[in-house]
């Protein structure tokens, strides 16, 4: 009878322990954050996290807002911005073992690169 039990208890813990190891995605979060001023004036930030992915969106005093979003994939993250004016920025960064390069492309359509070499 007690050999039945100390096994029965072994099993269930090398069960737990098994199931404890597995790796899970990273789940969704959200957040919400309101500030406010000396003089009554409000500004709300939003941000959602999903597996590496970012959002946010900023709205201050006036309604302006101003938002950003980043998307991570396999090697390469790209990043944008919106101002208050509506104009945008983008960011794209590529990783390689050899290398790393990144563009910005700024709102007048301007852009500006850079890349990074490495030795092995």
């Amino acid at each position: 009878m007690k050999t039945t039990a100390i096994r029965s208890s072994l099993v269930c813990c090398a069960v737990l322990l098994s199931l404890s190891t597995l790796s899970t995605t990273a789940s969704a979060r959200d957040r919400s954050t309101s500030f406010s001023g000396p003089q009554g004036q409000t500004m709300t930030r939003n941000v959602s996290r999903a597996q590496g992915d970012v959002s946010s969106s900023t709205t201050g005093p006036g309604g302006r807002s101003m938002s950003r979003q980043t998307v991570r994939g396999d090697g390469q993250v790209d990043s944008s911005v919106t101002g208050p004016n509506g104009q945008s920025a983008t960011r794209t960064v590529a990783r390689t073992p050899e290398a790393t390069d990144a563009v910005v492309t700024l709102p007048n359509g301007q852009t500006m690169s850079r890349s990074t070499t490495r030795q092995p």
